[in-house]
């Protein structure tokens, strides 16, 4: 079986290192597998594990761009040469182009859906979705079915994984001094962690307001922030009007998150929408508890009173209330912890979300 993986670009993101880990999975379980995309920082990924990318011109965000005639005829060509049996899209852009791409060649296509589709006109005339669309949580599988009236025998579920080695090995108490050390952070204090890209949806604003009341009641906390964005700025800005420069920690996003989530007491998400929440996975890999809006498909991966705390989006007092909480009762943030370790090995790995993905190859060939 020869799967083509057709993605916008391979720079640092939850979609790009999607398509990066599914092909490495795929290919340890025997797919032929190839990644066409314009190119970007992880390609070097996909060279370490000898996985050949493919660079295609996929122009702007414009789903309907006359220039996506050229990405088309390059597409085809690709699946003629290399005989490829299935494409599989990640992106709107890249849907429209695959899906052309599998009408003039005769294969078969398939689409994951990553977040939140807007209802566009001509989205509804031509959905583009392929054979299957994989939903990455239960609840884009109820946004698909009732918002976007895809058909439902259209729909499969297959939840995000992650790369569960690189969480096997918990630092040493001497290795998370030197990484506190290494981040600026105090050797003894209460670390709040968020790793993500810094957007506006993702409120990491409110973030730093939440933290701001927190610091009030206990002193002995530091905010540490991962990622980059175009909401840095704003971010840095925010802090110093807070008068928070000595407690609060932003850095750029990192290729491995384990090391950065390491050196956190508690992880916290105040994101507006989310369709899964990768990065609370690897938290929860991590043995960290975690308080998090209760929006989108966040529900599918935090079991309340079980591995952390669901707060409402919209009442920043009420994430207060559940990380002091948190930090108050060790005995019930490590239970947290604890739980949500072994939901994380057990539910979320790479390996089950590539075979999972691959039954969905077979079905769409038959």
């Amino acid at each position: 079986m020869n799967i083509l993986l057709v993605t916008k670009h391979l720079d640092i993101g939850g979609i790009a290192w999607y398509t990066v880990n599914l092909a490495r999975f795929l290919k340890k379980s025997g797919v032929e597998v190839m990644v066409a995309s314009s190119g970007g920082e992880l390609e070097k990924e996909l060279k370490r594990f000898n996985i050949e990318h493919i660079k295609i011109v996929l122009p702007g965000k414009n789903e309907f761009n006359p220039l996506l005639v050229f990405s088309v005829i390059k597409l085809c060509r690709i699946v003629r040469k290399r005989k490829i049996d299935i494409i599989h899209a990640q992106t709107r852009v890249t849907q429209v182009a695959s899906y052309f791409s599998a009408k003039v060649t005769g294969v078969k296509y398939v689409s994951t859906c990553h977040g939140f589709y807007k209802i566009r006109y001509w989205r509804k005339v031509f959905p583009f979705w392929g054979k299957f669309v994989i939903a990455v949580s239960d609840f884009c599988k109820e946004r698909f079915l009732n918002i976007l009236k895809v058909y439902p025998d259209k729909i499969r579920v297959v939840y995000n994984g992650i790369d569960l080695e690189r969480f096997k090995e918990p630092p040493s108490a001497g290795d998370k001094a030197f990484l506190r050390r290494k981040f600026g952070l105090k050797e003894d204090s209460f670390v709040i962690g968020n790793i993500s890209r810094l957007s506006p949806a993702k409120k990491t604003d409110n973030l730093i307001r939440v933290f701001a009341m927190v610091c009030a009641h206990f002193p002995n906390t530091e905010l540490f922030i991962v990622g980059d964005g175009p909401e840095k700025a704003n971010l840095l800005r925010l802090v110093e009007e807070f008068s928070l420069t000595d407690k609060v920690k932003i850095i750029d996003g990192v290729n491995s998150t384990s090391n950065a989530l390491s050196v956190m007491d508690l992880f916290v998400s105040c994101t507006e929408f989310e369709s899964f929440g990768l990065a609370i996975v690897e938290a929860m890999a991590s043995r960290l508890a975690v308080v998090a809006s209760n929006v989108g498909g966040i529900p599918c991966v935090v079991e309340e009173g079980l591995t952390g705390i669901l707060a409402e989006f919209s009442d920043l007092n009420d994430f207060v209330e559940k990380i002091g909480k948190l930090i108050k009762d060790e005995r019930l943030r490590l239970a947290f912890a604890e739980r949500a370790r072994e939901i994380a090995f057990a539910k979320f790995g790479l390996e089950r979300m590539a075979e999972e993905t691959k039954q969905v190859y077979l079905e769409a060939l038959r």
